[in-house]
């Protein structure tokens, strides 16, 4: 049996509590769910047994903290990605590939053919709304909540799991949430 699972970049305290705020505030202006600031660095299926916390002390062990660019505060119409602003910067490939490298062990699929990792493809940004919004809204919000050219620590990481009983991350506000891993970087 298998329940996916996200894996995510925390920033430091200064930038964690800036994002809470705006996010916590969005949030109240277009009744939209709560959420921690985030990177999303990887998704995968993986099997009921798989061993978060040792994959998450691995990797976390062996990558220190790093600072990525903010680009311009972007927006779509997908409802995770209504309001984001794009990352580039630091060693995030590095993270995530490590991230996937480490639960691949548990990404084997029942009844296929072989090995089958779900494909997760790493646009790092960290989303401020999750939201279904007319496009003109979407681009007032962008244009309010610029952030182009801030650089942002990054040093934590962490994995999330659906609400207990649920197949998918439908319900954002009843996500699972394991302790964060400090990124520590004694060595790869």
């Amino acid at each position: 049996m298998k329940r996916p699972v996200a894996f995510w970049l925390l920033s430091g305290e200064a930038a964690m509590q800036r994002f809470v705020k705006c996010i916590d505030d969005l949030s109240a202006r277009y009744h939209a769910p709560r959420f921690l600031p985030h990177v999303t660095l990887h998704v995968s299926d993986l099997a009921r047994d798989a061993d978060l916390d040792a994959a998450l002390d691995e990797v976390a062990r062996r990558f220190a903290p790093f600072q990525m660019r903010a680009g311009p505060t972007g927006h779509s119409p997908v409802r995770f990605k209504a309001l984001f602003v794009p990352l580039s910067g630091g060693d995030i490939v590095g993270l995530a590939n490590a991230l996937a490298s480490e639960v691949a062990p548990w990404c084997s699929t029942a009844g296929n053919d072989g090995d089958l990792a779900v494909a997760y493809r790493l646009e790092p940004h960290l989303s401020l709304l999750y939201q279904v919004l007319p496009e003109a809204e979407r681009a007032r919000l962008a244009a309010c909540h610029d952030c182009a050219g801030d650089v942002i620590d990054f040093d934590r990481i962490t994995a999330v799991r659906p609400a207990p009983g649920a197949e998918d991350f439908a319900c954002v506000e009843e996500w699972v949430i394991l302790p964060p891993r400090l990124l520590v970087g004694t060595g790869r």
